[in-house]
């Protein structure tokens, strides 16, 4: 269930196709419920803190760096697809 949820909870955040390892780190804190970056920890090790997903999410280096922004494998090709989609279906 944890593999789902992060997943899910990672394209809601923009990421249309996360890739497994991105999945697996957002995983390991949601199940530990603890997340470190940087000396600062976040959650209170409990089972399914989603301050800790959030963090883990927001701060991972695949959601940072610039450079996958730029790959058209990693995702974010479904969303402006259905902008157009629902462009052309307003006319």
């Amino acid at each position: 269930a944890a593999p789902f949820i992060s997943k899910k909870l990672i394209q809601y955040h923009g990421i249309s196709n996360p890739s497994p390892g991105f999945v697996q780190r957002v995983t390991q804190a949601f199940i530990s419920g603890t997340f470190v970056s940087g000396g600062v920890t976040f959650g209170n090790f409990k089972y399914g803190n989603l301050k800790a997903v959030a963090a883990a999410i927001t701060l991972d280096p695949e959601s940072l760096s610039p450079v996958v922004d730029e790959d058209p494998a990693s995702g974010n090709i479904r969303e402006p697809l259905l902008k157009v989609i629902q462009f052309m279906r307003s006319l």
